[in-house]
């Protein structure tokens, strides 16, 4: 999975992230997971 911030993408998407996820379902799954544990873990 690749992240890039929103605004590669023009000034509207500005405090976004992007997402590119070509891959098995079973690893963008994990990827998820993964990232789901880190925004619980870093949340103010």
């Amino acid at each position: 999975m690749g992240v890039t911030p929103g605004i590669d993408f023009g000034p509207g998407a500005e405090g976004c992230l992007r997402f590119s996820y070509a891959n098995s379902l079973e690893n963008i799954a994990e990827a998820m997971d993964r990232l789901e544990e880190y925004v619980r873990q870093h949340a103010a």
